[in-house]
């Protein structure tokens, strides 16, 4: 018989003289990489959206960054599906997934908004916010079973890298030392010249709230570090060159509530004056920013409040009328910018006094969350979101189950400070239709949905 070495390395390496077939991945490894993989989707929502921008097209920055959150949620959620089908632990742990605090809250806002909206004139921008409102409400619900509360707090860490990234670049700007972009209508340094890579000095600034307040958590939960310490300053630093008010308000409040839980007794005091010292160090260090705020102070002696916010309620009072006009169902979801004018046309009309300096001809949102739900929705949007609101709120209290470790009342005043920021915003702007913003919301609410006993 002739020798085959083939043979003999397989008889050496195995006594019995029985050659074994190639190792073959089992379906539980095939369903942790697939879960592996969904990780790295979700976390590039948060790390790579900041950085993508395309200067061919019409809306440079929102459009592309929108656009990726979007595949990139889906594509999370896939690979999440795929693990669970191969993975029968995974399978037995999510027998209950149709029972997730995360559905419970956010699915009668889902259900109202799309049955609403179907009657509404204005089927493609129906369908294009729809769209994205199944997408974002998916993605908490999703992200909150397939994902532990643990692995979500890892990602939410993610949010600093970027943050600094586009803070340096922000600051850099201000002091006319790099420019990566050059815009035709406007001048070096301007406000809506520093935009780093949001593309909008006002998206900017509420980019950087999380992350400033993700780094504080960083620093109470585990000392001194360096790298949060220097992300906090530099976000600080970006809000005020951005000259954002709502940016720094939120944080400001946000900052208030976090160390609110974590200081003893009588030193409470010094979380409850963090608002007033967060805004008056942004007005120190930024003159423009103080500038602006002289400005503003002027126009409130002036009793021109349109002014002092900067225009809004010219969109206020549009998505009152709107409101107004369909109080049960509302125009339709994503509709607000469709009804503008006719708005306009109709206050106009009666005699309302439009903010002068307006850059734009229409509000394409109500720079309102609240008024924008009422607006597209109606009453039974807003009872809804009110179902939302109140489900996340309840959530809060037993949110974690006990503060047994500084760890533990870190993320407790977290929570409670990044969703008081988010409400800042909420009010004055449209955080969750800024996908920027909106990526770090969803994991924010799917960490808070989450369950201790998933973490990995």
């Amino acid at each position: 018989m002739a020798w085959r070495p083939e043979e003999n390395r397989s008889a050496r390496a195995h006594p019995g003289g029985a050659a074994r077939e190639p190792r073959q991945a089992s379906p539980a490894e095939a369903g942790r990489w697939a879960r592996r993989l969904a990780g790295l989707a979700l976390g590039a929502t948060l790390v790579a959206t900041p950085l993508l921008f395309d200067p061919t097209s019409r809306d440079a920055f929102r459009l592309p960054k929108a656009l990726f959150v979007e595949s990139a949620a889906l594509l999370s959620l896939f690979l999440l599906a795929v693990g669970w089908s191969l993975r029968r632990e995974e399978r037995e742990s999510w027998v209950d997934w149709r029972r997730a605090p995360a559905l419970r809250a956010i699915g009668p806002f889902v259900a109202v908004a799309t049955l609403v909206s179907l009657a509404s004139p204005h089927g493609e921008h129906v369908w294009r916010s729809l769209a994205g409102l199944l997408i974002g409400a998916l993605a908490i619900w999703g992200w909150s079973v397939g994902f532990g509360r643990a692995e979500l707090a890892r990602w939410l860490d993610w949010l600093t890298p970027p943050a600094l990234l586009l803070a340096t670049v922000a600051i850099l700007q201000f002091h006319d030392l790099f420019q990566p972009f050059e815009f035709a209508t406007l001048a070096r340094g301007s406000r809506l010249a520093i935009t780093s890579f949001a593309g909008n000095a006002g998206d900017l600034g509420a980019f950087l709230v999380l992350p400033a307040l993700v780094a504080q958590r960083w620093l109470a939960e585990r000392g001194w570090r360096f790298w949060p310490a220097i992300t906090f300053a530099a976000s600080f630093y970006g809000i005020a060159v951005s000259q954002t008010f709502a940016a720094a308000l939120a944080l400001a409040v946000g900052s208030a509530i976090l160390w609110w839980r974590l200081l003893p007794g009588r030193r409470r005091v010094l979380a409850a004056i963090a608002p007033v010292a967060v805004l008056l160090l942004a007005l120190a260090v930024s003159t423009p920013f103080r500038q602006r705020a002289l400005a503003k102070a002027q126009e409130l002696s002036r009793g021109d409040w349109n002014a002092v916010l900067t225009g809004r309620l010219d969109g206020w009072r549009a998505g009152i009328w709107m409101f107004s006009e369909h109080p049960v169902a509302g125009v339709g979801l994503g509709c607000y910018r469709a009804e503008f004018v006719p708005a306009k046309r109709q206050l106009l009309i009666r005699g309302v006094k439009f903010y002068p300096e307006q850059a734009n001809v229409m509000f394409a949102n109500a720079h309102s969350e609240p008024i924008e739900v009422g607006a597209e929705l109606g009453l039974l949007g807003l009872l809804a979101l009110a179902w939302a609101v109140g489900g996340t709120v309840r959530r809060l209290k037993t949110f974690p189950a006990a503060e047994v470790s500084r760890s533990a009342a870190a993320d407790r005043g977290f929570a409670r400070g990044a969703l008081a920021a988010v409400a800042v915003l909420a009010l004055v702007s449209f955080p969750f239709r800024i996908a920027i913003v909106s990526s770090q919301i969803l994991v924010l609410l799917a960490w808070l949905y989450s369950e201790p006993e998933k973490s990995a």
